[in-house]
């Protein structure tokens, strides 16, 4: 906690050259502001956390030309954190000096990060990292200290990044500030006879910032189809529903007719956890209809 100035003895309140209050000098009759620890102890608080995190080690000496500033070169490395910029290309175990610096991380595949140990490290460090590939970058703990109370936190994809702030105490890195960007539409492999109808939709699926699987696309089956459960693709391990879900997409009727629906326009969809995307049964035929996907989202498991 703190204390306003203008709370503490013998202090002039705000006003207008003054909009947080003064300190007085004493005219004779004992009204000046007191040299105590109330009104100063705040001070040098403030001076001595700034330099414990700064890093720097005590000369000792006056603060001046001769004998350095050195609560000035504290000050420069507390307010310019991202003032060093460390280049990760592969999988590395990072040390405690690397606490006030921008780790962008560019690498050739998934890579695995080991943060500083926290026993090495002190309560309040700031790790800062941003993946600026495509590839999947984990942070991983040290020992037993955990991150964000489990063993990893993962950057995905590019854009995504966060920091990694210390909780000492509770051997913690505690993640803050963590951006997850969405990715791109990814094209699926379709089954044999399916095909986009059309170039301005194509299907396509892909995973949001929150974690959840989202599909698009009009599609339609070149020569006519009948069955139970169609395959129409599939979604590859990390976009997988939990269990078997159904969903109702909109179609329209080009060519032929389709008479267990009542041509309500309405088919149903079924995604299973093996990642399949199925069109289950119905009865009639059609050779030309397009089936709309964009109905169709979930969370990843």
């Amino acid at each position: 906690m703190a204390i306003e100035l203008k709370t503490k003895t013998n202090t002039d309140g705000p006003d207008g050259e003054y909009p947080y209050g003064n300190i007085r000098d004493d005219d004779g009759s004992g009204n000046g502001t007191p040299v105590d620890q109330i009104n100063h102890a705040d001070f040098h608080q403030f001076f001595a956390r700034m330099f414990d995190k700064s890093g720097l080690v005590y000369n000792a000496l006056p603060d001046n030309a001769y004998d350095g500033f050195q609560f000035y070169e504290a000050f420069e490395k507390i307010t310019k954190r991202f003032f060093k910029v460390n280049a990760i290309t592969a999988s590395t175990t990072l040390t405690a000096t690397i606490w006030n610096q921008l780790h962008k991380i560019n690498a050739g595949g998934n890579i695995v990060i080991d943060i500083p140990a926290a026993s090495a490290s002190r309560d309040g460090d700031i790790l800062s990292f941003k993946n600026e590939t495509n590839f999947e970058v984990a942070l991983t703990r040290q020992g037993s200290d955990t991150v964000d109370g489990t063993t990893s936190v993962t950057l995905l994809r590019a854009g995504d990044s966060c920091d990694l702030v210390l909780d000492k105490p509770n051997t913690n890195w505690v993640v803050k500030n963590k951006l997850i960007s969405s990715e791109a539409w990814i094209a699926p492999a379709m089954a044999s006879g399916w095909t986009n109808s059309g170039v301005t939709n194509p299907v396509g699926y892909y995973k949001d910032q929150f974690g959840n699987v989202r599909l698009k696309g009009l599609i339609k089956y070149t020569s006519g189809i009948s069955g139970t459960n169609i395959t129409i693709f599939s979604l590859p391990a990390g976009y997988r529903i939990a269990y078997d879900s159904k969903f109702p997409v909109y179609f329209t009727i080009n060519t032929g007719s389709i008479t267990s629906f009542g041509n309500n326009n309405f088919f149903t969809v079924q995604v299973t956890p093996a990642g399949a995307v199925n069109l289950l049964s119905y009865t009639g035929s059609f050779v030309d209809v397009e089936i709309d996907l964009s109905s169709i989202s979930f969370r990843n498991y």
